[in-house]
């Protein structure tokens, strides 16, 4: 089996008049300031190409890991079709427990393959001046712009 190609994103559809698969949003990094925190909407899309002595149905088993270590696995079946290829799409709910890498991988009997890698990253809060006044303040507040 050969992978085309695999990806993280937030959605994904599948049209079900042209069997076209749409991606929305992709993953490609992840920032937050505080940990660990949520991931609601993880979509993992997979296509993979039949070889030569390929099963028509290959078991697999797709591991998140974060920093080496796991965070989320699940069992999938690809179904290859007659022309020989085989598309499956996973969702998932993560928590990230800290910053890292975090790496997608799809073990079969026969191979492990890395698919897709995703830098989480820790950012600053964003920080309050000390001496902001508190209190409403309105446009006729501002100074004037300087030109």
């Amino acid at each position: 089996m050969k992978i085309i190609f695999a990806t993280c994103s937030e959605g994904v559809a599948v049209d079900r008049y042209t069997n076209k698969l749409s991606i929305f949003s992709v993953i490609d990094k992840v920032a937050s300031f505080a940990f660990p925190f949520w991931l609601p909407r993880v979509c993992v899309a997979i296509a993979a190409q039949k070889e030569e002595g390929d099963d028509d149905r290959i078991a697999a088993k797709l591991t998140i890991l974060l920093g080496g270590s796991r965070i989320a696995e699940t069992d999938a079946i690809l179904p290859f079709q007659k022309d020989g290829t085989a598309r499956i799409v996973l969702n998932f709910n993560l928590a990230i427990p800290s910053p890292g890498l975090l790496q997608l991988r799809l073990d079969t009997a026969t191979a492990q393959l890395e698919l897709y890698q995703i830098t989480v990253t820790q950012i600053s809060p964003a920080q309050v001046p000390v001496d902001a006044t508190p209190g409403l303040h309105t446009l006729a507040d501002a100074p004037p712009p300087s030109y």
